[in-house]
């Protein structure tokens, strides 16, 4: 009897190993199918693409605005040009200078302006981190200290060469009094956009680089159409000749990366 249980206990085993076995084959099964469907899915394994750009809020992003050099070489959206008091119906658009400063022996009082277009900064509610303007000297006499301003209305380089053009019989070109008859040598604000950088005849051929107000940047960034530009003018406007001769846009006699440059730091939103 006791040898008839034996037998008995050991067939019940037998089969409760042969049911686990196939539980465990039908698993592997299903895993395996489902392992399957997923590679299908994903593609098959290989070498790992190309990283996409960064684009993660918090990321920053560099860009610089240079006539003919950055963001391309078919960037043409920058303009400048300077005006003199004692020209005041002269415009210089098209010169290949750029001057700031006083000269007495004239007597003359120069200021600069320049503007680039920001428009390929996109989105517009980008956080500007940090702005530099970059120019490079091509003359300068005795020592001048510049500092830039936003401008308050719009201004249009011209035509005029180095020697000038008489715009007062057609004022669409800036000169010293206009636009702005109310406020001859240029709407600007009284509120400096950026540090005040001091230049004499001996550095006046190195780069020479401002720091700009950020959130005047991304306020021209934001709204395009309040982006006018920025003046640049001397401390010293009444004593000796003080002055500096910036290479222009238009310039042809150095390399172009010597021309204005505005560079511009930025995380997205």
């Amino acid at each position: 009897m006791g040898h008839i249980n034996l037998k008995k206990k050991k067939v019940n085993f037998m089969k409760k190993t042969e049911l686990l076995g196939k539980t465990i084959v039908l698993i592997l099964l299903v895993f395996t199918c489902f392992t399957f469907l997923l590679i299908s899915c994903k593609g098959a394994t290989g070498p790992a693409g190309a990283a996409g750009a960064p684009g993660a809020p918090g990321t920053e992003f560099k860009i610089d605005f240079q006539q003919g050099v950055y963001p391309t070489s078919n960037y043409t959206l920058a303009s400048d040009t300077y005006i003199a008091d004692s020209c005041p119906d002269t415009n210089y658009g098209q010169c290949q200078n750029l001057y700031v400063g006083v000269d007495t022996t004239v007597p003359v009082v120069y200021r600069a302006m320049l503007r680039f277009d920001l428009t390929l900064v996109t989105p517009s509610n980008v956080q500007v981190t940090n702005a530099y303007l970059t120019m490079n000297g091509s003359s300068a006499a005795d020592q001048v200290t510049v500092t830039a301003y936003p401008m308050l209305s719009q201004f249009t380089e011209g035509t005029g060469t180095c020697a000038g053009l008489d715009n007062s019989g057609i004022n669409i070109f800036a000169t010293w009094i206009y636009p702005w008859a109310s406020t001859p040598g240029g709407n600007f604000s009284s509120q400096p956009m950026s540090n005040s950088v001091y230049f004499n005849s001996n550095i006046a051929f190195v780069p020479i680089v401002f720091n700009l107000d950020t959130s005047v940047i991304q306020g021209w960034i934001a709204n395009p159409s309040a982006n006018y530009g920025m003046l640049l003018k001397s401390e010293n406007e009444t004593t000796g000749s003080n002055y500096i001769s910036f290479v222009s846009r238009e310039d042809t006699s150095y390399i172009i990366t010597n021309r204005p440059k505005l560079t511009i730091y930025y995380k997205l939103p």
